[in-house]
C-alpha cells in the first residue's frame, strides 16, 4: 500500500465491481462496543488466568499495554456474543501516547496498533461476520480528535 502524504491524494471514487457494506439498521438500533485498542487485546492466543488473587493489570500511566488491531479481529466473536452490532475503536492513527488522542498523522496507522492492511482486514471481517452460521454484520467506527 503506497504512503499517502496529503489529503488531496485520497480518491473516494467508488471502485467498480466492489461490494460495499450496506445494512438496514438505523444508528439508534446499534449496540456499540467501545474499546481502547491498546488496552483490549493483542494477537496472541492465551487463556485468561482465573484466580482469586488475579491482579487487574499493571498500573502504569502512559505506557502501551500492547493491544492491537489484530487482537480486535481475533475477538470479534466475543464482541458479537455480547450482542454488539458496532465497534467503536479508540484512535489508531500515528500518536505520541497510549490512548491515541494525541494524533500526529491522520493518514497513517500507528505501528503499535498495526497497519493499514490490518484495518482493512478488520473492516472486512466485521462487515461479513457470522455468528453461529447466521449473518452478524458489525460496523467499525473510528474515533478521531
Amino acid at each position: 500500500m503506497s504512503l499517502i502524504t496529503s489529503i488531496e491524494e485520497i480518491d473516494l471514487t467508488p471502485v467498480r465491481g466492489k461490494k460495499y457494506f450496506n445494512i438496514e439498521r438505523e444508528w439508534r438500533e446499534e449496540f456499540i462496543y467501545f474499546l481502547m485498542v491498546d488496552r483490549f487485546h493483542d494477537d496472541e492466543d492465551r487463556e485468561p488466568v482465573l484466580s482469586e488473587d488475579r491482579l487487574g493489570g499493571i498500573r502504569t500511566h502512559n505506557s502501551f499495554y500492547g493491544g492491537n488491531i489484530k487482537g480486535v479481529i481475533k475477538n470479534l466473536e466475543y464482541i458479537a456474543r455480547l450482542g454488539c452490532t458496532s465497534i467503536w475503536l479508540s484512535p489508531i492513527f500515528k500518536t505520541s501516547d497510549y490512548h491515541g488522542y494525541a494524533i500526529l498523522d491522520y493518514l497513517d496507522i500507528d505501528e503499535r496498533f498495526g497497519t493499514k492492511e490490518d484495518l482493512i482486514e478488520l473492516v472486512e471481517a466485521a462487515h461479513s461476520f457470522e455468528l453461529d452460521g447466521e449473518p452478524w454484520p458489525m460496523k467499525i467506527i473510528l474515533d478521531v480528535v
